[in-house]
C-alpha cells in the first residue's frame, strides 16, 4: 500500500504526462496495485476530473481497476460527464463510490446505462448527486444485472415516492444485498409500503 502523498508512483500510470503528474502532486491520491485508485475528498472540482478521466482511460488502469474512490469532489455535472465517459471501460470494477459529486440528471442517466456491464459490482455509492425522479428509476432498472451487489447507496437524490415500487423489484435480483441507504429521499408512506 502507498501512502498518500504527492509523489505517488502508483503502478499503471508510471507514465502519466506532465499535466497528469501536476494533478496527482496536487491532490493526494492513495493507489493500491493496480486494483485501487481513492481521490475521495480531494475537491479536485470539473477540471481534475477531466484529468482523473485520462488516466482512469489507461489500458493498464481500465484492465485491473477494482476499487474506485471518487466521494466529495465537486465534479458537477461537467466533471461527471468526464468520469461516466471513463468508466465505460471499467467493467471489472467491484466498488464504484462517486457520492457527493453534484452530478446531476444526465450523468446520473449514463452511470445507470454502464451499470449493466458492470457485473461484478459489489459497491454502489451515488448518495448526495441531485439525480432526481427519472434517473432514479433509470439506475434502479439497471439493477437486475447487479446481482452480486451488496451495498447500495442511494440517499439524498430525490427519488419520490413513485421510486419504492421498482426498487422493490429490482432488489428481487440483488440477492446478496446486505446494506441499503436511501435515506432524505421522500420516499413517503407509498415508497416506503413498496419496500
Amino acid at each position: 500500500t502507498m501512502s498518500k502523498t504527492a509523489q505517488s508512483n502508483g503502478p499503471g500510470i508510471l507514465d502519466r504526462t506532465e499535466k497528469e503528474d501536476r494533478f496527482l502532486r496536487q491532490h493526494r491520491a492513495d493507489f493500491h496495485g493496480n486494483e485501487e485508485i481513492d481521490f475521495s475528498y480531494e475537491n479536485i472540482g470539473p477540471d481534475g476530473a477531466g484529468i482523473l478521466s485520462g488516466i482512469l482511460r489507461r489500458p493498464t488502469v481500465s484492465e485491473l481497476l477494482k476499487r474506485l474512490k471518487l466521494n466529495g469532489n465537486a465534479f458537477g455535472p461537467t466533471g461527471g460527464a468526464a468520469v461516466v465517459e471513463a468508466m465505460t471501460s471499467l467493467t471489472g470494477l467491484q466498488e464504484l463510490h462517486i457520492g457527493n459529486n453534484e452530478i446531476g440528471e444526465a450523468c446520473g442517466a449514463d452511470i445507470a446505462r454502464i451499470l449493466p456491464t458492470m457485473t461484478g459490482l459489489q459497491i454502489l455509492d451515488l448518495t448526495g448527486n441531485n439525480l432526481g425522479q427519472g434517473t432514479c428509476a433509470a439506475v434502479v432498472s439497471a439493477l437486475s444485472a447487479l446481482t452480486g451487489l451488496r451495498m447500495l447507496s442511494l440517499g439524498d437524490n430525490a427519488m419520490g415516492e413513485a421510486a419504492g415500487d421498482g426498487l422493490a423489484e429490482a432488489l428481487r435480483h440483488v440477492t446478496a444485498l446486505e446494506y441499503l441507504v436511501l435515506s432524505v429521499n421522500e420516499l413517503g408512506g407509498r415508497g416506503c409500503a413498496a419496500l
